[in-house]
C-alpha cells in the first residue's frame, strides 16, 4: 500500500481540491484488483478481471 500510494501520488501531484486522499485511491485500486483477480479465479472467466480493470483505469483521473 505505501508503494501503490507513493506511484500514484507522483502519477498525479496536483490533485484537484477537496479530491480524496492519496491513500484512499490507493485503497481502492487495490481493493478492486484484488477482489477482479478472485472472482476470475474462482468462475475461470479471466475476461472478468480484464473487464474491471478496464473499468479501473477509466474511473482514474488523468
Amino acid at each position: 500500500m505505501t508503494w501503490l500510494t507513493g506511484v500514484l501520488g507522483a502519477l498525479a501531484p496536483a490533485r484537484k481540491k477537496g479530491a480524496a486522499p492519496v491513500a484512499s485511491l490507493a485503497a481502492y485500486v487495490f481493493t478492486v484488483c484484488q477482489g477482479a483477480l478472485l472472482s476470475a479465479r474462482m468462475t475461470g472467466r479471466v475476461e472478468d478481471f480484464d473487464d474491471a480493470i478496464a473499468h479501473l483505469r477509466s474511473s482514474l483521473p488523468g
